[in-house]
């Protein structure tokens, strides 16, 4: 999966948007997880969400990656 999303940061950051004047560059924000046999779509989903949270605290044009053991898994924990 990080290669993926590097790829697809790499592919961002080439974008040069020529309808601008100064040829503004994107950048984005990339939280992701993985998937583990106790996760519903809630438990998955607010992971992801916190992930991305945080990639955009470190700032602009980054990602984070939180794995299943980290602490604040559930909902109900943040």
């Amino acid at each position: 999966a990080r290669m993926l999303v590097e790829r697809f940061l790499n592919y961002a950051r080439a974008i040069r948007l020529q309808a601008c004047p100064d040829e503004s560059v994107i950048s984005c924000s990339i939280g992701y997880t993985e998937i583990g046999g106790d996760d519903d779509v809630e438990t998955f989903v607010h992971r992801a969400d916190r992930a991305l949270y945080q990639a955009k605290e470190r700032g602009r044009d980054g990602a984070v990656m939180l794995g299943l053991d980290d602490a604040q898994n559930s909902p109900e924990s943040a």
